[in-house]
């Protein structure tokens, strides 16, 4: 994903990106990593927004592979 070239060097516009995904259509195929990246920087941050992220990601995609990464890095039960 082209957010996570930018992470270190520009974290806000890599927030940008990944909201924009996170934020558009349910059926995009890269929403659920965007998701787990966007709860992962929000984590990093302190922020908690990152719970909502990582409810959601559970919620709408149980079986999709970014929400069994969550739960090998143990950010979701």
């Amino acid at each position: 994903m082209l957010a996570e070239r930018f992470r270190a060097q520009y974290p806000e516009v890599t927030k940008q990106l990944l909201k924009s995904v996170v934020d558009g259509p349910r059926g995009d195929a890269q929403r659920p990593d965007a998701i787990l990246s966007l709860a992962t920087l929000e984590l990093s941050e302190g922020d908690s927004a990152a719970e909502a992220l990582l409810a959601e990601l559970v919620q709408s995609y149980p079986l999709h592979p970014a929400t069994e990464v969550a739960r090998t890095k143990g950010l979701i039960p």
